[in-house]
């Protein structure tokens, strides 16, 4: 009898044993789902432009990047008077005041770009896109790597300034944006257009300057970054930088200023032209541990770029589009390792010209 009670016991501790190592697994089994389930949702709920920020943006809530987010609330207008103080003078050719004090430059190419009335057309593209595609095969024969960069103007990204016979009549699709989307859609070309990064960017900081109508440092860093990713190369977001206000800046009210790091310090640095503005050729050389040679090919939108890739890459150039042709900028692009290409959007049509220089001296 004793001998049954102990069978029995035995059998009845086994299946208590059992059921707890049942029952254990399947909390670990439904932890886990939770955590999956979880992460899931935490992935799914983010938008492209929370990566974005996320990504090339960062922090800037503290205390520290305050006077970014001042400067939005100040320049928001309320109203449709135009209570700026700017000397309507000093106003240029081609310089129109839109509210708040903003100055836009706007050329006769660009108003009928803003106008939506056809500049350009499918076959032009097709034009383009056979330049670009020949490039491609010869950069990669020579090993080289070619990039392009489309640069908006500052009232497709900022047009809430513009005064009203302009903003009224600028429609949100224009001849760039479907040169672009032509490009992408038909090839693999490495190009970018950040018109849309630009004004979700809008929401953290200026990135153009007031009374001038390049984007300032900070629109310059940004852009660098997004050709940075396009190129697989490590990124850094604004809240890294050492930002620091400019008061009474030549370029509008105030601005800002940063000293970026990088990945080395500039050794040295030769500025061929009478100053920096109107150089034909600036070339550097770095300590970075990036040992190659890029070269940004461009209109003066392409400086800040320069000042971000002559710190990240061992040797850096720029070369002004406008005047392409000398000994020096031939030996440049034979010797380049990267090449950038920076359009702006009412010089688009001499990127032909471009590519013919590069093509003719990459080898």
């Amino acid at each position: 009898m004793n001998k049954k009670r102990n069978i029995v016991k035995l059998i009845i501790l086994y299946f208590l044993i059992f059921s707890l190592v049942l029952v254990s697994c399947k909390a670990n089994f439904n932890d886990n789902n939770i955590v999956d389930d979880i992460e899931n949702e935490t992935t799914k709920e983010l938008t492209e432009e929370e990566k974005f920020k996320i990504r090339f943006i960062g922090n800037l809530d503290n205390e520290k990047y305050k006077f970014l987010k001042d400067d939005l609330v100040d320049e928001i207008i309320e109203d449709e008077n135009n209570n700026s103080t700017y000397d309507t003078q000093k106003l240029e050719n081609n310089q129109i005041l839109g509210k708040n004090g903003w100055v836009y430059h706007i050329t006769e190419v660009e108003k009928r770009i803003l106008m939506n009335e056809d500049v350009t057309n499918e076959d032009w593209y097709e034009l383009v896109l056979t330049y670009m595609n020949k490039l491609e095969e010869i950069a990669k024969e020579q090993n080289k790597e070619i990039y392009y960069v489309l640069t908006p103007w500052k009232d497709l990204v900022y047009d809430e300034y513009l005064p009203d016979e302009y903003k009224e009549k600028v429609n949100d699709e224009n001849d760039m944006d479907l040169y672009y989307e032509y490009i992408k859609k038909n090839s693999d070309i490495k190009f970018i257009y950040p018109k849309k990064e630009l004004i979700d960017a809008k929401k953290y900081f200026r990135s153009f300057y007031t009374i001038d109508s390049h984007w300032n440092k900070l629109g310059g860093f940004l852009v660098a970054n997004l050709i940075y990713d396009m190129m697989g190369i490590d990124i850094n977001a604004i809240d890294t930088l050492d930002i620091k206000p400019i008061e009474y800046s030549s370029y509008g009210k105030y601005d800002y200023d940063f000293d970026y790091k990088g990945r080395g310090e500039v050794l040295n640095e030769e500025i061929h032209g009478t100053d920096r503005a109107n150089s034909r050729v600036i070339v550097s050389e770095s300590n970075s541990n990036l040992d190659k040679e890029i070269t940004i090919i461009g209109d003066s939108f392409r400086f800040w770029l320069y000042d971000i890739f002559k710190k990240d890459f061992k040797k850096a150039s720029t070369i002004n589009r406008g005047s392409l042709g000398s000994t020096l900028q031939t030996e440049i692009i034979k010797n380049s390792d990267v090449i950038v290409v920076e359009i702006i959007t009412d010089y688009f049509y001499d990127i032909i010209r471009t590519i013919e220089f590069i093509m003719k001296n990459i080898n």
